[in-house]
């Protein structure tokens, strides 16, 4: 299992994209778009029917074969054949099923779904022993065509996702000795909350897209490739589809940001005179609706480490910092938001709307309730929080009512950002009244789903996160 976690550590989707590409002006006026196409149907038969004769007929002599997952690249036609015989024999009824297909210049990329019966004789990557385990994971190809043929594909398909099927279970190695989260690290989810955003805000239906226009901007270049995505951002939805985990947060992370923006939107045409966003992350509200409300002033509260990060990149964006936001670093769990907000000039008597977006989640329960008493005791009446928070059953290990929660804290915790706070479901509302809040709205999947997700067709997105929802209270007007 040592050996697997290796492997899937060290062959990852972004370096070989790098090394790969996959984005020509040409197609050196070789095939004509539905050539390539009847092209690809018959590459699929060399591993749906294990034709290796049409190995030579459609693959050039010096052939490369990139896979990841669990087996090693293969370079020529022979190398080939023997892969798809050994695949074949572990897994005999195999059968790639094509879901969509893409011709993009001299690149063919095919969306599938991977299926069939682990019943050998063969042995998987030459070393799994059969299982007689059904299997169903979903992939895809980028193949590059040279003089007609095959030179070199890619190939990723849920490899994870594979191996528990199977009945095998590896541990990565960041999961075996987790930090907690550190106050002088970037955040990691930081930076794939806005990738999300970013692809969202490329999607071609102006009815769900993502407002976030600059989250772009705030994303390294190369930072996609790291999570096995793409700086194609068409590309990128694609293959978010193919991922489970990855694409219910990420429908959830665009509705999120839609709610949030027209509750702003609202609140601040009703006499908001300061907007606080803690755990800023990467958050461009305050620059995108300056504009909008020119005479609100702007606090930014985070993580030190992260907030720097961003400082940086504001920098590079806006050529210095905006005087219209103050920026307090924090660590929520130790550090009192009365003293880094004051001295950065909040104004507790001012009306003030808090945004407080995929935070809670990550601290504690001590954390949570000191945050939401500054808002009751530190702000001007009406003020109000907006804030998403977890159903406390998933924190406590308990994913019967939503299964789809548990690779996704998983991973976070693999990552060292774990989630540890959540409300007991139905409890909410007494959960803040008692912290001196009062309700406005609760909102949840469906509700997400129907304002946000709903394309101009009339078809859903795609499906969010059940097991989280987001809040607005006010402070009492009296």
């Amino acid at each position: 299992m040592k050996l697997l976690s290796r492997i899937l550590a060290l062959t990852t989707l972004g370096i070989l994209f790098a090394m790969f590409g996959y984005a020509t002006a040409q197609r050196a006026g070789e095939l004509s778009e539905q050539e390539m196409k009847a092209l690809s149907d018959q590459f699929m038969e060399i591993w749906n029917k294990g034709d290796l004769a049409l190995v030579d007929k459609l693959c050039t002599p010096d052939y490369t074969l990139h896979s990841v997952g669990i087996f090693p690249p293969v370079v020529g036609t022979e190398a080939v054949k023997q892969r798809v015989a050994a695949a074949r024999a572990a897994i005999p009824d195999l059968n790639l099923k094509v879901n969509e297909t893409i011709i993009k210049g001299d690149r063919i990329i095919v969306f599938y779904t991977f299926t069939g019966t682990n019943t050998g004789p063969g042995r998987l990557a030459g070393r799994l022993p059969p299982t007689g385990k059904k299997i169903e994971v979903s992939g895809v190809r980028i193949g590059r065509i040279v003089g007609g043929k095959f030179a070199e594909t890619l190939v990723y398909y849920n490899a994870a996702a594979l191996l528990r099927q199977l009945g095998f279970i590896f541990i990565p190695p960041s999961a075996q000795a987790a930090p907690a989260a550190e106050p002088e690290k970037p955040s990691h989810t930081a930076q794939v909350v806005a990738a999300y955003r970013a692809i969202g805000a490329h999607d071609p239906d102006e009815k769900i897209r993502n407002p976030d226009y600059l989250a772009e901007k705030f994303i390294g270049p190369g930072f996609l490739e790291t999570i096995e995505l793409s700086s194609d951002f068409e590309l990128s939805r694609k293959l978010l589809k193919t991922r489970r985990v990855m694409s219910f947060v990420y429908y959830y992370v665009n509705a999120r940001t839609h709610h949030i923006d027209t509750v702003l939107k609202k609140v601040a045409s009703e006499g908001v005179k300061q907007m606080v966003i803690l755990g800023a992350g990467h958050d461009s509200r305050a620059y995108r609706f300056r504009k909008v409300f020119p005479d609100v002033k702007f606090f930014e509260v985070d993580l030190p480490a992260t907030q720097a990060q961003k400082k940086k990149r504001l920098t590079e964006i806006f050529g210095s910092l905006p005087d219209w936001v103050g920026y307090a670093p924090i660590d929520f769990n130790t550090q009192s938001l009365e003293d880094v907000l004051k001295e950065a000039g909040y104004d507790e008597t001012q009306k003030t709307f808090f945004v407080w977006e995929g935070v809670s989640m990550y601290i504690t329960e001590g954390g949570v309730d000191s945050t939401l008493r500054f808002i009751a005791q530190h702000s001007a009446p009406g003020s109000s929080v907006i804030f998403d928070y977890a159903h406390r059953s998933v924190i406590d290990g308990d994913f019967s009512k939503y299964p789809e929660a548990q690779r996704m804290l998983q991973i976070l915790e693999a990552r060292g950002e774990p989630y540890i706070f959540g409300i007991p479901e139905g409890r909410a509302e007494h959960f803040v009244n008692q912290r001196g809040l009062e309700v406005l709205s609760d909102v949840g999947t469906d509700e997400l789903t129907k304002r946000y997700l709903v394309r101009t067709d009339g078809s859903v997105a795609g499906p969010t996160a059940r097991f989280v929802q987001i809040m607005h209270a006010a402070v009492p007007v009296h």
